[in-house]
C-alpha cells in the first residue's frame, strides 16, 4: 500500500502542478478548440473519457451512497486525473492497508 500511496500522490501533485502551469501560461479556450483540429486531439480526448469511464466504474461499485456516486463523477469530468488521484488517496487512506477494503469500498 506505501507504494500504491506514493504513486497516487505522485500523480496527484504533478497533475495539480500542470492545472496550475496551464492556467498561467496558457489560453484553454483557444488551445482546446486548436486541438481539438487534429486527429491526436480528438483520440486523445477519447483515451482520457475512456480513463474516466474505467476508474468511474471502480468509484460507483465501491460507494453506496448516491450522493457520493453523483459528486464523485461530476468532479471526475471537471477535474479529470487530479479528481481520480484524490479518490484514490482517499480510498488507500482510508483501508487500513487492507487490499480487499481499497478495492471493493463497502462492498465487501
Amino acid at each position: 500500500m506505501k507504494i500504491a500511496k506514493g504513486l497516487a500522490w505522485f500523480g496527484f501533485v504533478v497533475i495539480s502542478g500542470m492545472i496550475v502551469y496551464g492556467f498561467i501560461y496558457g489560453n484553454f479556450i483557444l488551445e482546446a478548440s486548436i486541438l481539438m483540429d487534429f486527429v491526436w486531439g480528438k483520440v486523445a480526448l477519447v483515451d482520457l473519457y475512456i480513463s474516466f469511464f474505467i476508474i468511474y466504474s471502480w468509484i460507483w461499485y465501491r460507494e453506496k451512497e448516491r450522493l457520493w456516486k453523483v459528486t464523485w463523477f461530476i468532479l471526475i469530468l471537471i477535474l479529470g486525473s487530479y479528481a481520480m488521484c484524490l479518490y484514490i488517496l482517499i480510498a488507500l487512506y482510508r483501508c487500513d492497508n487492507d487490499v480487499k477494503k481499497f478495492l471493493l469500498g463497502n462492498n465487501q
